[in-house]
């Protein structure tokens, strides 16, 4: 009987392999794609976005901010590895709040807001230095001005 359960459980494994986790593998780089073209366009939706770089006085870097706008994203309900940073437009852009989460286990311009770029490859600055990752940024602008811009990855 040992190796009748034996062939049907190397059967039954295999068939997982082929028919669940082989297409996830394949699809995975379009869905991060569409993924991150959902958080963008949830990041356009953000009218308050001015204000989460204005009026900072710190010389060190915060999480808050970028983690209030990571947190209404897809890339916190779907619990992606992610990074948001949250620059001024002052004095070479200076870092204000970088939000980074590492899980372990092309938008329509709003008035007032820069388009963002297309996505593209970067080496990855956490983890490995091996590692490729989306990222896109654009500018945040107020009143027609540029108050900071954000990094997505």
């Amino acid at each position: 009987m040992y190796p009748s359960l034996y062939a049907d459980a190397t059967a039954a494994k295999e068939r997982l392999v082929v028919n669940e986790y082989a297409p996830e593998a394949a699809s995975q780089r379009d869905d991060l794609q569409r993924r991150l073209q959902q958080t963008v366009e949830q990041i356009d939706q953000v009218a308050s976005l001015p204000e989460f770089v204005l009026g900072l006085n710190s010389d060190t870097p915060t999480t808050d901010r970028a983690f209030v706008v990571w947190s209404n994203t897809d890339l916190a309900r779907y619990r992606l590895t992610s990074a948001i940073d949250l620059y001024d437009a002052d004095a070479g852009s200076s870092l204000h709040s970088r939000f980074t989460f590492r899980n372990t286990h092309r938008s329509v311009p709003r008035v007032g807001m820069r388009q963002l770029e297309q996505p593209f490859d970067e080496i990855s600055p956490f983890g490995s230095s091996e590692r490729h990752v989306l990222r896109t940024s654009r500018g945040i602008c107020q009143n027609g001005r540029l108050v900071g811009s954000i990094v997505v990855r």
